[in-house]
């Protein structure tokens, strides 16, 4: 492996560790909506085993707030490749919001591994909400 993966498995490590001290979720405690927002992903990525970290707050979705907010990232920023596919990933915002009525939109954080000795691999996700709360998308994103 090289440096950047092993830096990058690194921090990813300790956000998982630091988020999960700091804000624990048990399936019990989750709204409705988180519970089908942790769902919806599980059902796409499939990893064997998972744990929610954080889920923030439903925020009206403004698309140039979300731009400015999160395509540029900070906490991966000696990646080279987060640049790239937050470039993808936000181009792929901009075409789902054209074709889409998404009215809400969400952060969600988790972790997720497929073998249980493995590291936890940290993802961020914009999830993408309509006027129902219901979801009609997301996006992966590098924070």
């Amino acid at each position: 492996m090289n440096k950047k993966t092993i830096i990058f498995l690194i921090l990813s490590s300790l956000l998982f560790v630091a988020c999960t001290q700091s804000k624990q979720h048990d399936t019990d405690e989750l709204t409705n909506l988180e519970q089908r927002v942790e769902t919806y992903i599980v059902e796409r990525i499939i990893p064997k085993y998972h744990h929610s970290i954080e889920f923030h707050e439903k925020k009206e979705f403004n698309l140039n707030q979300l731009i400015a907010d999160h395509k540029t990232p900070e906490i991966f920023s000696d990646i080279p490749s987060a640049f790239e596919e937050n470039e993808a990933a936000f181009a792929d915002l901009q075409e789902l919001s054209n074709n889409t009525n998404i009215a809400y939109s969400m952060i969600y954080i988790f972790g997720y591994k497929d073998i249980e000795t493995d590291p936890w691999y940290s993802s961020w996700m914009l999830m993408l909400l309509d006027e129902n709360e219901e979801i009609v998308g997301h996006v992966r994103y590098n924070p």
